[in-house]
């Protein structure tokens, strides 16, 4: 950053955010995020290999050694204890998932967050619901759909809950494609190659 031929911060970062603040998130070249201030001081350390400002101004974090987490805006405070080997954040929802271990998170604002849920399902799959409140489950093998108030609306009976829309899902049984909706009602069978 440059204001009347004054250097502010110095040319060494690989990435650095895209407006001068109390908190800029950068990365120092071929190695790890962290954050500096206005006068290029460290506030967070260089420790992350994620390190993400979200739209509600949390930080979404991969730790080195550690996992995926979520720190208050300024860093100073673990939100959310990097546990997890995936993280995702959608609208004002933290999802956050291992093996055996899942846990979701609204933000209600001011860095206060209200456990939606905490599971230990075999895994959890949130990107193929897009934005809605839903998201594929794995139990001893199977596939299911459930929301964020742990009720599960299509049973864990499928190889692959492949897409969602308009109400209806797109599953995969004994390599076979067909549809059921969110009541768990199968309305084409698994019986076909290709489901579009």
């Amino acid at each position: 950053y440059i204001l009347n031929d004054s250097v502010l911060i110095p040319c060494k970062y690989e990435e650095l955010d895209s407006y001068f603040s109390d908190l800029m998130v950068c990365r120092e070249p071929k190695k790890l995020y962290g954050a500096i201030n206005k006068k290029g001081e460290t506030v967070i350390p260089f420790e992350y290999y994620v390190l993400n400002k979200q739209p509600d101004g949390l930080l979404l974090a991969n730790k080195k050694d550690a996992g995926y987490g979520l720190l208050n805006a300024d860093g100073s405070t673990v939100l959310a204890p990097f546990e997890f080997k995936k993280g995702m954040h959608q609208d004002s929802i933290y999802i956050f998932y291992s093996d055996g271990k899942q846990r979701v998170l609204r933000h209600t604002g001011g860095g206060k967050l209200t456990v939606l849920m905490e599971s230990s399902f075999d895994d959890i799959d949130p990107t193929i619901t897009y934005d809605q409140p839903l998201f594929a489950v794995k139990q001893q093998g199977r596939w299911g759909l459930m929301d964020y108030n742990k009720k599960l609306l299509l049973p864990c009976a499928y190889d692959q809950v492949c897409r969602i829309e308009n109400r209806m899902v797109t599953v995969r049984k004994a390599g076979k494609m067909g549809v059921a909706d969110l009541g768990g009602r199968e309305m084409v069978p698994c019986a076909y190659d290709e489901v579009y």
